[in-house]
């Protein structure tokens, strides 16, 4: 999504789409301001809300099929619309593109998440979460990069980059253990074997689940891991899979969980960080010319710095400490970017400033809200709704995300001030939200996060712990 946002400067991309005319064509027209900036919002929104029904669909299939053959298929489809794009010819085949790419990065952000927190050990769940994050972070570095080298190449040929880092990467990856002991159970029940065998069953079958955790968490004793997944099993069985009406209820908290991810990854959106990592090629060519694309992969490398400090980070302080600090500077930041984009003519020292404000929103963001929202909405659910659940929170966060990225080229034309003072907004419903309604969840099993949300109120004081 960034690195093609920066395709927005390249000359090879607005001669392809009529944005501006060759000079060797003097019957061209370009297109007009307004019909740019609806483009521009489409194929920023398009990728988004293809997401935004990946995310929804998918449950179904990461539950049937499994997680490690979800995510070769949401690369499949993923790598589908990246060539769709890299040889479309028309805006409109690009737009098919974008959209399915969105399908595939939709998929991806519900299973990846979910993965990762079932194969992780409590202790390192959330740096090992936030590797998620770390890999979009890279992903983005590497779209800025490109844009770098790319920027007088013909425009397609830096999409077709996301091909080369997507082909063959789950070829090794073990399926996630507790799926296995599901899919091993669940076969029991539909072939109606009396309760006591279901025990029998996995007993037989815990070579394969004690392999698996080893190559995943390099355990040389890994009998409380199993012993774990099978009581979490078992008890599935007991009451079948999860239904929506279960997801939504008010057992366990379900309901009073669902609508807080879901906050929280809305909010994560509307804090503006998506709209400054799309846009700001196009905000910072006014202030800095053909330099922006350069500056944006200045900010690549800060994300890329501060997802290393927040790996470091997030099991030591903690998801709510963490939480708030990142959320006060990133607050102070935009307010600082609302005061400097109410400028009309600001001058070089006032860019300068802008610029500064930028990073350091980016870098809060990036080591604080961006990897700690995943974080949050992969482990707060317990194990037999986390699939729909998480995709109803990964749904949130695309359709925000869409709502944002097909906006702000408006409202900031409009009123570049007021969409700061936005975002200023979201980031302080925000953390009002997670200070007053969050229980803390790291280093906590399942049933730990069971218990502590079952014995969490709202209030108005927090004191280290819950």
């Amino acid at each position: 999504l960034t690195g093609s946002g920066g395709t927005f400067v390249m000359e090879g991309f607005k001669e392809q789409f009529g944005w501006i005319c060759p000079e060797s064509d003097s019957q061209c027209t370009p297109l007009s301001e307004s019909e740019i900036e609806t483009e521009r919002s489409l194929i920023s929104a398009l990728m988004t809300i293809g997401a935004t029904f990946g995310a929804l669909i998918n449950p179904r299939f990461v539950e049937k099929w499994g997680r490690v053959s979800n995510l070769r298929q949401g690369n499949i489809v993923f790598i589908l619309g990246a060539a769709i794009c890299s040889a479309s010819s028309t805006i409109e085949v690009l737009y098919a593109g974008r959209f399915i790419s969105g399908l595939g990065i939709g998929m991806l952000a519900l299973c990846v998440p979910v993965y990762i927190g079932e194969v992780s050990p409590a202790t390192y769940r959330g740096a090992l979460t936030t590797l998620w994050q770390f890999g979009v972070t890279l992903g983005m570095l590497t779209g800025q990069g490109a844009n770098i080298g790319l920027a007088k190449v013909e425009w397609g040929a830096n999409i077709i980059f996301a091909i080369m880092f997507l082909v063959g990467l789950f070829t090794f990856l073990p399926e996630s253990p507790r799926y296995i002991a599901a899919k091993i159970s669940s076969r029991v029940a539909a072939e109606d074997v009396e309760q006591p065998l279901v025990t029998e069953l996995l007993a037989k079958h815990e070579s394969k689940l004690r392999s698996t955790m080893k190559k995943l968490r390099y355990e040389q004793d890994v009998d409380h891991s199993v012993e774990n997944i099978q009581k979490e099993v078992q008890e599935d069985i007991e009451r079948g899979d999860a239904t929506w009406r279960e997801v939504f209820s008010t057992e366990k908290k379900m309901l009073y969980r669902v609508l807080l991810g879901i906050s929280i990854q809305a909010f994560n959106q509307l804090s503006g960080n998506e709209a400054i990592n799309f846009y700001s090629p196009t905000i910072l060519e006014s202030m800095f010319g053909s330099k922006s694309i350069f500056m944006s992969f200045i900010l690549g490398i800060i994300n890329f710095v501060a997802v290393c400090v927040g790996i470091l980070l997030v099991d030591r302080v903690g998801r709510i400490p963490l939480f708030l600090v990142g959320g006060v500077t990133m607050l102070i930041s935009q307010i600082c970017n609302a005061i400097y984009q109410s400028y009309s003519n600001p001058s070089d020292t006032v860019d300068t400033l802008f610029f500064a404000s930028l990073a350091i929103f980016s870098f809060a963001y990036h080591s604080t809200w961006g990897p700690l929202a995943w974080d949050i909405c992969s482990e707060m659910f317990p194990l037999r709704e986390r699939a729909k659940a998480v995709g109803l929170t990964t749904m949130s966060n695309f359709l925000f995300n869409t709502v944002v990225a097909a906006s702000f080229s408006f409202t900031i034309e409009a009123s570049p001030s007021g969409s700061f003072a936005f975002f200023c907004a979201a980031i302080f419903l925000n953390l009002t939200l997670v200070y007053l309604f969050l229980p803390e969840t790291a280093h906590k099993t399942s049933l730990e996060i069971d218990r502590a949300f079952s014995e969490h109120k709202p209030k108005l004081c927090r004191g280290r712990r819950d």
